[in-house]
């Protein structure tokens, strides 16, 4: 099926099993599994085979609308009436009797462009992911020489001694590769952000309070309930217009037209609402998190005291290394002084942090204990 094939290839973005980590789980958060969302919800929606007809109208005559017709709703938009608002009026003067005229409709004009503007969304919440692995430039991978979680320490020595070689000789040199970083995770909480404001504005500023009232709604009294899913995202309105007959009279059409792909858009968009709280939330404490370890001077003299080892046994001896990795633009010699893992600056401790995502523990103590 094509859905099924679409969806299979929509999975590899979840997989990075044997690919080089550049980045923590919060930042994989972005642009693994809300990219990944947004594109299953685009495709869903784009799959007439799942949703049936996209679109249909009759007129009072509970005919079906002609495709002109048909066509010129679509387009132009249609509209419902604000029931509790017209309700409300009517509590207040109880003479007081709905006319079109007087009362207010909401247009809804975002159903041709959802499918759209959740595939935008998607490719937006992949862009950082691409700025940092172009700043990157695979340091990473490179200094890792095919090391990873399943590698043998015992076979591993000697690309364990280029590592601990490489960060001695670049101490204090990884300044830049930090704040790039940190760029980029910024980047990631303005954009989660921008795009709740972008929805909001969408959907006709129903989103930023869509979660908890339809959340209230679930738990409340069914007999007190205004569905604000339905509300938001109408299954049936209307849509009115006239023109010039073959007479040259005009001619006036009150269209009722039917949105079954608001069935879906009503609990996509609710998933995409109780999502975003939760990323934004995780995302903001961590970012909150490394800025606060970067502007305040004790915590930031305390950050590379967690890499310190309990053991004190300095016999790893990184002197034998008989094949020493290419440094690039560091400056370094074979004189390096070496690194003490309690001054080493935010760059080097982003550096062996990444380090830690794609080594195995043993491995990765092997690499601190050669950093005494």
């Amino acid at each position: 099926m094509p859905v099924v094939n679409l969806v299979g290839s929509l999975a590899g973005l979840l997989k990075y099993h044997g690919k080089t980590i550049i980045d923590s789980s919060v930042f994989r958060l972005h642009y693994r599994w809300t990219s990944s969302m947004l594109f299953l919800a685009c495709v869903i929606l784009t799959c007439t085979e799942i949703i049936g007809s996209k679109f249909g109208c009759m007129g009072t005559d509970m005919k079906k609308a002609d495709d002109w017709s048909l066509n010129y709703c679509w387009i132009t938009s249609t509209y419902t009436l604000d029931i509790v608002g017209i309700k409300e009026e009517m509590k207040e003067n109880e003479d007081k009797r709905y006319t079109p005229e007087a009362h207010e409709k909401v247009y809804h004009s975002y159903y041709q462009w959802v499918p759209f503007v959740l595939f935008g969304m998607g490719c937006f919440f992949y862009l950082p992911h691409i700025i940092w692995k172009l700043m990157e430039g695979k340091r990473v991978e490179k200094l890792l020489q095919g090391l990873n979680r399943n590698s043998i320490l015992a076979q591993s020595t000697e690309k364990v001694e280029n590592i601990v070689k490489y960060i001695q000789a670049s101490k204090g040199l990884n300044g830049h590769y930090f704040y790039y970083y940190m760029g980029t995770e910024v980047l990631n909480l303005v954009n989660v952000v921008v795009q709740m404001c972008l929805l909001d504005k969408f959907i006709g500023g129903q989103f930023w309070q869509y979660g908890i009232k339809s959340l209230v709604n679930l738990l409340g009294d069914e007999t007190q309930r205004q569905d604000p899913m339905i509300n938001t995202f109408p299954r049936i309105t209307k849509c009115k217009f006239s023109h010039y007959g073959t007479s040259g009279t005009i001619e006036h059409h009150d269209l009722m037209c039917l949105l079954p792909q608001n069935i879906l858009n009503e609990k996509i968009f609710l998933i995409i609402w109780l999502w975003f709280v939760i990323l934004t939330t995780i995302t903001a404490s961590y970012v909150v998190m490394r800025l606060v370890l970067l502007l305040t001077p004790i915590l930031n003299e305390q950050l590379p005291e967690n890499l310190r080892l309990t053991n004190n046994d300095n016999s790893y001896d990184i002197q034998n290394c008989e094949e020493r990795m290419e440094l690039q633009s560091i400056g370094a010699t074979s004189n390096s002084v070496p690194l003490v893992p309690g001054t080493m600056s935010f760059g080097d401790s982003c550096l062996l942090e990444l380090l830690q995502e794609n080594l195995d523990y043993a491995t990765f103590q092997a690499i601190l204990k050669g950093l005494q």
